[in-house]
């Protein structure tokens, strides 16, 4: 019934328990959002590649491990939700839609972060993996990624992070690890939330002349910063949060 509305640009079929992805719905080609979220879904037709003026597909709340290839024919695609499924690394059909600017795939699988996948990423400028397993970033060259400016992995397991990789980060989320060494570049550095891990070790370099606020509270009293910046002159109005963990 749905294929016959020819107008509908807008459908939400969110929390229905579906099993099964509804096929109908390839069918509308006037479609630019479809909400398909928190329905059981194990998989994704590639009968999908026909909605070719989709600009916002929601899969979150599913049991999703891959993507199918054909999603790749959806050029307007904008927005894509995977959060809170189960893929264990970066779908690669993601490399081709290039009008994607965050990636969100929280609450996933994932363990090792391919430095190598995010590369061939260069349209994706917000990344957004809390909530994962993150154990470690991977990567076969040191090859700056200067398209990154949002990073978000709280809620991982990550036990030392050198994001310096990410030499053009403005905003990075680390919170509720177990890092016990931090490295980030200062460069545009405009916010950093760290707090609730084990750091004794923070580097930040070169000094962030841009950042505005640092919360690094509920760590150990011992951490130490590096490169002397939280005594030099910067231009910042910024309120800075360093205390112990409490019990």
């Amino acid at each position: 019934m749905v294929e016959q509305f020819s107008k509908l640009k807008s459908l939400n079929l969110s929390n229905n328990h579906l099993g099964d992805f509804p096929l109908a719905v390839c069918s509308i080609p006037t479609l630019s959002e479809l909400n398909v979220s928190c329905n059981a879904l194990r998989s994704i037709p590639a009968a999908v590649g026909d909605m070719n003026n989709l600009q916002t597909f929601l899969l979150d709340g599913n049991f999703l491990q891959s993507l199918p290839a054909e999603l790749e024919r959806m050029h307007q695609l904008s927005y894509l939700g995977l959060s809170f499924n189960e893929f264990s690394d970066i779908p690669e059909v993601l490399e081709k839609l290039s009008a994607m600017e965050k990636l969100c795939m929280s609450g996933n699988c994932i363990e090792d972060l391919s430095l190598e996948t995010l590369r061939r990423m260069p349209h994706i400028k917000h990344i957004d993996l809390r909530l994962n397993a993150i154990r470690r970033l991977v990567s076969d060259n040191s090859d700056f990624l200067h398209h990154v400016t949002q990073l978000d992995l709280r809620d991982n397991k990550l036990g030392s992070l050198d994001a310096t990789i990410f030499n053009n980060v403005e905003i990075l989320h680390c919170e509720r690890n177990q890092l016990v060494t931090l490295k980030i570049s200062g460069y545009l550095l405009k916010a950093l939330y760290a707090t609730s891990n084990e750091l004794v070790h923070l580097d930040v370099y070169p000094v962030p002349n841009y950042l505005t606020y640092m919360d690094i509270s509920r760590n150990p009293e011992r951490m130490r910063t590096t490169k002397g910046w939280c005594t030099r002159q910067c231009n910042y109005d910024w309120v800075i949060r360093i205390g112990p963990k409490t019990v």
